[in-house]
């Protein structure tokens, strides 16, 4: 490659990473990769970035032009700036990408084996909080929600006619999951959240 066409395409690269940070959370989302499997890429890109314009800027054998200096260094900045809002806001693209590439189907079904969850956990005992391992949980659930490497934990509990289950995956960065019941709320007043049925509700969140 001769050294024009390696000066132009280092902006066209900053480009690209700064555009991928924007889908990082798609292939959470997707469970392609993993929440920290993200934050790595994230780095990466930042690094990436920044490693880039040293190269270009400080080459000596055959070095840029003045514009091509200048176009570099801009889009090293511009690419910057979006990766890290991007990664800043990284939890409000995963949760946008996961209600836009959730069906209404897949919510009908969330719902229908959340509610399994709760006819077998108290069907078998008279405690009023269990709490919930990974085979607790219905496989198609498990393939709806997350990766196995990004559960963090679940529980239900009942008050007389009263039941709440949760379903958490993530970190502390990022806890995401489902939550049955009525006090939603008060455990996560932060979070960002959305009714997908009847008492059901999907959320992202960094505050837990």
């Amino acid at each position: 490659m001769n050294a024009s066409r390696s000066t132009w395409l280092n902006p066209v690269l900053l480009a690209v990473l700064a555009t991928l940070s924007l889908v990082w959370p798609l292939f959470t989302a997707m469970f392609y990769i993993s929440v920290l499997s993200e934050d790595e890429l994230y780095v990466c890109s930042l690094v990436g970035t920044i490693t880039g314009m040293i190269i270009l800027l400080c080459r000596k054998k055959n070095p840029p032009s003045k514009i091509a200096r200048k176009a570099t260094t801009i889009g090293a900045v511009v690419s910057l700036l979006v990766i890290a809002i991007a990664w800043r806001r990284s939890n409000d693209l995963f949760f946008y990408w996961t209600l836009h590439t959730k069906s209404a189907a897949d919510w009908q079904m969330v719902s229908r084996e959340t509610q399994a969850i709760q006819d077998h956990v108290f069907k078998e005992t008279t405690d009023t909080s269990v709490q919930l391992s990974m085979a607790d949980i219905p496989a198609p659930l498990k393939q709806a929600l997350g990766k196995r490497s990004d559960f963090c934990y679940g529980y239900a509990t009942r008050d007389g006619s009263r039941f709440e289950i949760t379903i958490a995956y993530g970190n502390k960065m990022r806890r995401w999951g489902i939550y049955q019941g009525d006090k939603f709320k008060i455990r996560w007043p932060n979070a960002q959240v959305q009714s997908v049925n009847q008492n059901l509700y999907y959320f992202v969140t960094h505050d837990y």
